[in-house]
């Protein structure tokens, strides 16, 4: 086996000499009691930053270079998965399933290799408490967010979205890895304006759901619940992956280590719910139309987009991802435009332009802090 990396093997427990200012440049996920000799977690305490804001080209060149690499991934499995779900499986928990179980032997194989650390030794009671949650999380998340359009409009969702980000903010700030403060309140309000106001270009006041049914108040009221529900599991999913990669749990964890134990939890989950709300469909097709090959590619790209996603979060953080996302999202809309004769109209490019603005200016005061 490979021997684990200089930052994985440093232990934080009884620091010898350094100082408590000192040390708290090394270990910033950590803190130091008063008697100087324990560290505790960073949801007990609370970031105090008196350095200047300054920008490191370091910090500049592998944000973007990250950022660029999420972009080139997300284009790939969002229209890869579209081409799938659209002419070959439209079934989307029986493709995640597979993608889970896929990302799980690919992250035991590359362990086995000893291409990665080893993973930390999670006790049966660690497990149900903190990876087995994340699992349960992302199933939910991805049950609501297709139920959700059984009782609304597309449109009506899209205008909604902006709030999952809210709620990434809020779980974030509860648990303590993030710090409230008005101007982040002011920036979100921002970048909720400029999608809400792309969303309303698109919503034509229909109340007709996906389905074809018209939506009532009752059905309004229970596809909002929905809806507000898988976002709510979906922020403390992304929170609870950062929490592992950041603090960790008998030891911290990277992003294939963090797939290893969350994947086939998810998969036996996702293949629970596939089972019962998609097999037992009575004209159910599937892998009688899809060829093994493009599975195959659609699993690779599936596993490199996942590890792609928990190395955002845990450079950066899990509200960072949820505004890089509205970012993303522009940049696909630009791609279809340019590539695909997908029309936008001047309202939308209104709310591009804020939204833009808004993911701009979280991101350069993210990078001022992470270098101050």
């Amino acid at each position: 086996k490979a021997l684990p990396s200089l930052s994985s093997s440093l232990s934080l427990r009884r620091p010898v000499s350094p100082s408590v200012s000192s040390l708290s440049k090394v270990a910033p996920a950590f803190d130091v009691d008063k008697k100087g000799d324990e560290t505790l977690p960073l949801l007990a305490r609370k970031v105090e930053s008196t350095s200047p804001s300054f920008f490191s080209k370091g910090e500049v060149a592998s944000t973007g270079a990250l950022c660029a690499w999420m972009v080139l991934c997300s284009v790939s499995i969002i229209y890869v998965n579209a081409w799938i779900l659209d002419n070959l499986c439209p079934h989307a928990a029986t493709l995640t399933a597979i993608q889970q179980l896929f990302g799980f032997v690919a992250s035991f194989l590359l362990y086995g290799l000893g291409l990665t650390t080893p993973p930390p030794e999670l006790t049966a009671v660690e497990y149900l408490k903190y990876v087995l949650p994340l699992a349960i999380f992302f199933t939910a998340y991805l049950w609501g967010s297709n139920a959700a359009y059984v009782y609304l409009s597309p449109g009506l969702i899209q205008m909604i979205k902006p709030f999952s980000s809210a709620l990434v903010f809020v779980v974030a700030v509860a648990a303590g890895l993030e710090r409230y403060a008005h101007v982040k309140f002011l920036n979100f309000l921002l970048l909720c304006s400029g999608v809400a106001l792309t969303a309303s270009a698109k919503f034509d006041g229909s109340a007709t759901s996906s389905s074809g049914t018209t939506t009532t108040t009752g059905r309004l009221l229970l596809g909002l619940a929905v809806l507000v529900g898988a976002y709510t599991v979906v922020a403390f999913y992304n929170t609870g992956l950062q929490i592992l990669q950041r603090h960790g749990v008998a030891g911290k964890f990277n992003p294939l280590t963090t797939l290893l134990y969350v994947a086939p939890a998810a998969a036996v989950l996702l293949g629970t719910y596939a089972y019962f709300a998609e097999f037992s469909r009575p004209h159910f097709h599937c892998f009688d139309k899809l060829p093994w090959w493009l599975l195959l590619v659609d699993c690779l790209v599936a596993f490199v987009f996942n590890l792609s996603m928990m190395l955002f979060i845990g450079k950066l953080s899990a509200v960072a991802y949820s505004v890089f996302a509205f970012g993303k999202e522009i940049i696909l809309v630009a791609v279809a435009f340019f590539f695909f004769k997908e029309t936008i109209t001047r309202h939308q490019i209104e709310g591009y332009l804020v939204t833009v603005a808004a993911v701009l200016l979280w991101q350069a005061r993210k990078l001022s802090s992470s270098s101050s």
